[in-house]
């Protein structure tokens, strides 16, 4: 009875129980078909973190783990866990590779640090697998919410004497970073090898131990544990160089030689006329082997002079602007070169530039033809000529040839893109001949359209005859070849002495070391002009090729950088050094004696001592 007295209740139960049944019912039949598997409680946090960066950085790692029932394979599961091993040294090595592709989908803000008091000038060379080298964007100061590397590093030419124990501090973070984003900074140079070394710092501030040379520095982005962005910088360390308190520095520091037109400058004061003035600077080490223009320095009024033109002696041109006071006014130039080995010079000149207005004569020089490699000899000497301001060389070299009674052939005009490509008059070329002497050398050079019958145009002496490295060429004062053309050269009116000369291979039968245009030789050992020929060969240090005796000569030679041939020279004898080492005291009836031997040679002598006498 009590049964049906609660039977409201009892009935709430069984509704209860029957909905029970029937969802169990539902999820039996239609529910558990469609997929739902349960939850892998095997499953581990790095396990998820690392399907978590799988998907992130869209890899397909641990695909093999979703949606896998509990009862799945063991082995399957070993097979993923060794692949995800591989996986990752993959991906090391894919970081590798990422750091040396260049990016440019960050911005970088430069600040002021370290670096910008010490900088002697930017590089912006982008070498193969430095990354970003000297391209980085610098943003406005605002914060716009993007990711940024924030740094005072700059690509710079450091010396050693401007860091302390060569070390250098700097300040490298990352401004907006979300969560999982981290900056790594690495070094690289001589002694890290290619793979670099990390830097640690306190999470913005840095050190890093530089050495001579480059040294890169990156600073690489992960996000995620993946590389997304990288940027490097090259700073380059470099020997102390000599300067105005320091002229020199090192144990064999560069001389250094200048010239104006032809003459030498002698001290440090140099007096010029010529507004568009030329000063010819030449650096040469204790062996007396000229240094490339990357390690010369000059400024002019505290500025870089613009790049020189020539080859070994560099052309600088300065224009000089009327002056501010009165009709003189004084400037500085200064020459700083240096070698690899740490040494280094300083001079510095002072220019007296006196004002004379453009058309004005500012001197005088002579103007002279000669084709001494074509057996002709001087075709002209003597022509003097009025040097005027503005004026370039191309004025007195067309005066001249029209004063000897010859027919100029060139391109361009006086004043600009002069080209002379030949001289013409009747009978001009009667009687060329090529000496043999350079004839052999031509056809060694290789160079085409050259025979030892060469057809002579009799009325010409034009480029491309007699060779293809043929043409005309000027000299000041038999000094300088200018690697400029005759209209952009203006003379400083010092008497200077103008040649125009012929050549059969691009200026070096006129003593001119040439490699470009390449050719088998770069130099012919010497020089065809002014009516003759003289050996110029570049000889290497004497050596002993047989060592002299107290009996014989010695023997040394010297050979021929350039063309092989060899010079010999002899050694004197040496001088025996006796030293007496027995001796034998004469009597009255047998002689007695002194015996001698060479220090130097080990020869011995006897010196007999007659019996009867008492030495």
């Amino acid at each position: 009875m009590k049964f049906f007295k609660d039977s409201k209740k009892n009935l709430i139960y069984i509704l209860a129980i029957l909905l029970l049944l029937a969802g169990f019912l539902a999820w039996t039949l239609f529910i558990k078909p469609i997929g739902f598997s349960k939850p892998d409680m095997n499953m581990t946090a790095v396990k998820a973190e690392k399907m978590a960066l799988s998907q992130a950085d869209g890899s397909d790692d641990d695909k093999n783990s979703i949606g896998k029932s509990a009862s799945g394979d063991a082995k399957d599961g070993e097979k993923s866990d060794k692949k995800s091993d591989k996986e990752g040294k993959k991906e090391q090595e894919k970081d590798k590779k990422q750091e040396e592709k260049p990016n440019n989908s960050i911005s970088v803000e430069k600040g002021k640090g370290g670096l910008d008091g010490i900088t002697n000038s930017d590089r912006a060379t982008d070498k193969e697998g430095n990354g970003n080298i000297g391209k980085s964007t610098i943003i406005p100061q605002k914060n716009d919410g993007k990711l940024k590397i924030m740094t005072d590093l700059r690509n710079a030419d450091v010396t050693d004497n401007q860091l302390k124990n060569n070390d250098l501090k700097f300040y490298a973070y990352l401004e907006n970073a979300s969560k999982g984003t981290s900056l790594r900074v690495r070094i690289r140079n001589s002694t890290t090898g290619d793979n670099g070394k990390t830097l640690k710092g306190d999470g913005k501030n840095f050190k890093a131990h530089l050495v001579r040379g480059e040294n890169i520095i990156t600073l690489i982005v992960k996000e995620k544990g993946k590389i997304t962005h990288h940027v490097s910088f090259v700073i380059n360390l470099m020997a102390k160089k000599a300067d105005e308190k320091n002229p020199t520095i090192g144990k064999h520091p560069p001389t250094i030689k200048a010239w104006v037109d032809g003459d030498a400058v002698e001290g440090t004061k140099i007096v010029t006329s010529n507004r568009n003035f030329t000063l010819i600077l030449q650096a040469l080490t204790y062996k007396g082997k000229s240094l490339p223009y990357d390690n010369i320095r000059v400024t002019f009024d505290g500025r870089a002079a613009d790049p020189p033109t020539g080859n070994g002696r560099y052309e600088y041109s300065f224009f000089l602007e009327n002056p501010k006071v009165g009709d003189s006014e004084h400037h500085t130039i200064t020459v700083t070169a240096w070698d690899d080995e740490g040494n280094s010079t300083f001079k510095k000149y002072d220019l007296l530039y006196n004002f004379v207005d453009s058309g004005d004569v500012i001197g005088k020089c002579y103007v002279t033809i000669d084709a001494t490699t074509i057996g002709l000899g001087i075709l002209g000497d003597g022509f003097e000529y009025e040097v005027k301001q503005d004026e370039p060389a191309s004025y007195a070299i067309l005066a001249a040839l029209d004063y000897y009674g010859f027919k100029a052939d060139y391109s361009g005009t006086k004043d600009a893109g002069f080209y002379l490509k030949g001289i013409r008059a009747g009978g001009i070329a009667e009687g060329a001949s090529v000496p043999s002497n350079l004839a052999a050398k031509v056809v060694e050079d290789g160079l085409s359209n050259y025979t030892k019958l060469a057809t002579v145009v009799r009325d010409s002496i034009l480029q491309f005859q007699y060779s293809s490295g043929s043409g005309w060429m000027y000299t000041i004062d038999g000094v300088n070849y200018p690697g400029k053309g005759m209209s952009q050269y203006f003379l400083n009116g010092r008497n200077n002495h103008i040649t125009l000369r012929f050549t059969l291979g691009y200026g070096k039968d006129l003593g001119l070391v040439v490699t470009d245009p390449p050719t088998k030789l770069s130099s012919y050992c010497g020089i065809w002009i002014n009516g003759g020929y003289e050996p110029r060969h570049t000889f290497g240090d004497w050596k002993i090729v047989k060592n002299p005796t107290c009996d014989a000569e010695g023997i040394e030679e010297r050979v021929c950088s350039v063309c092989g041939e060899k010079e010999t020279k002899v050694i004197p004898k040496l001088e025996h050094k006796w030293e007496e080492v027995s001796r034998k005291e004469p009597t009255a009836t047998e002689d007695g004696y002194i015996e001698y031997k060479c220090k130097v040679c080990g020869t011995t002598r006897r010196e007999v001592l007659p019996k009867g006498t008492n030495p």
